[in-house]
């Protein structure tokens, strides 16, 4: 019972690690503002879709700068199957390091976030400025940002991940990750949409 115990929480513990570097990636070049609700995104599993997705991986594969393209249909099959079934827990200051979990009609104070974010570099804090200031001039519906990201999905053996982003008012994107040597790599982008 004890070793039944110990390997429940050492396979959590390696959960929370694998999925905390994975999200560093995925967040790596986007926002640091990130609204505190996971994104829930819809996949259709259809013949038609995963014929789709492939040819959209294939046509990416050609670009002499993504060479590491995923062309394995058996892995984005498995990985869109288990996106029917996600977890919609809030996010947690813990889970998402140095990023600011933003509430859904909360005014944006670029001081408070400048400090818990602990932000030292000029071209970050004026990027951020912009962003701030961008996001409190809008109403609500028309807001193209934070950032909304969905939790990882993962494939049985750990090896692939889906990340959803939803950029607002501006879209979004569904994106698979390789780990490769404990670093996860974009390995395409199966889906996007523009609003």
């Amino acid at each position: 019972m004890n070793r039944l115990l110990l390997i429940i929480l050492i396979s959590f513990s390696y959960t929370s690690i694998s999925s905390q570097s994975l999200i560093e990636a995925a967040i790596t070049g986007k926002s640091k503002i990130v609204y505190e609700k996971p994104f829930k995104f819809n996949i259709k599993n259809g013949k038609w879709d995963l014929k789709y997705r492939m040819e959209s991986l294939n046509e990416q594969k050609s670009n002499p700068n993504k060479s590491n393209i995923l062309t394995d249909s058996l892995i984005v099959k498995e990985l869109c199957k288990k996106a029917e079934n996600q977890k919609l827990k809030n996010w947690s200051e813990e889970e998402l390091d140095n990023i600011y979990l933003a509430k859904n009609t909360e005014y944006l104070n670029i001081k408070t976030i400048k400090n818990t974010l602990n932000l030292t570099q000029k071209s970050e804090i004026k990027i951020l400025k912009k962003q701030i200031r961008q996001y409190n001039s809008y109403k609500n519906k028309w807001r193209s940002f934070p950032l909304s990201l969905s939790r990882p999905v993962y494939s049985e053996n750990k090896e692939y991940a889906l990340i959803a982003f939803n950029y607002g008012n501006n879209g979004g994107e569904i994106v698979i990750y390789q780990k490769i040597k404990e670093n996860w790599i974009n390995v395409g982008v199966i889906e996007g949409w523009a609003y």
